[in-house]
């Protein structure tokens, strides 16, 4: 089972499908768990590679355990963010109008509250209803958009599965390079402290293609689960 996984995940990177796997969903779940435990050996990995040849920080991490209990770090990364990010980066991958519109509105969140409010993602308490309303707003309107625009759409989305899939990949893994003190990191130390998220990402991507965005999410949520126990 662990060979055919590997096989179905290296021709999917090299050429994605749109494909879905026909399996019963007790055979899906035994595929993903299996499929969990290879990227948790592989992300094993590269971080002992990444930790015997950078000296690159995670200070994301060591702040958020400074500043949050257990729960709510189980909480923030095991539920909240999970939800946020496969919205964001995998929602899309398969096309519909209600899937892009939705993925555009949380980008828009996500893009506000960071870059003009300079706040968390999770924060309740500074300009809440101004972002979100906007990031309603404009979800509304890119629906309208794509619903208009569906047919073509669906036949751009198909046509160019393997950009989108790359390209969920590669900003996935840009998008956690702010968990490190890169100020005087080269290209070569960036790359290296984001290769597990760029695998991470891969994983992901090819779930949410082959096992539906659910299976996904939660592959996700596991994975960020046992993650911050063990560094925990």
């Amino acid at each position: 089972m662990l060979r055919a996984n590997i096989d179905e995940i290296i021709r999917f990177v090299v050429k994605p499908t749109l494909d879905r796997n026909k399996m019963s969903l007790s055979g899906r779940l035994g595929n993903v768990m299996v499929l969990l435990v290879l990227k948790i050996l592989v992300s094993a990995f590269l971080a002992l590679v990444i930790s015997a040849l950078s000296d690159l920080e995670n200070i994301g991490i060591e702040q958020a355990k400074e500043n949050y209990a257990l729960v709510e770090l189980l909480v923030a990364g095991a539920l909240f963010l999970p939800i946020v990010e496969e919205t964001m980066f995998r929602l899309g991958l398969i096309f519909s109008p209600v899937n892009w519109a939705i993925a555009v509105g949380v980008i828009c969140y996500y893009l506000i509250s960071r870059s003009y409010f300079d706040v968390s993602i999770s924060d309740l308490e500074n300009h809440l209803l101004f972002r979100v309303g906007v990031s309603l707003l404009i979800g509304i309107v890119m629906f309208a958009l794509f619903h208009l625009k569906r047919s073509r759409l669906m036949r751009f989305s198909g046509r160019n599965l393997r950009l989108l899939f790359y390209l969920s990949v590669v900003v996935f893994a840009a998008a956690h390079v702010s968990n490190f003190d890169t100020t005087t990191a080269n290209f070569f130390d960036t790359l290296l402290i984001i290769s597990p998220h760029l695998v991470g990402g891969i994983f992901l991507g090819f779930i949410r293609v082959k096992y539906g965005f659910l299976i996904g999410l939660g592959f996700h949520s596991v994975n960020n689960f046992l993650g911050i126990l063990y560094l925990s």
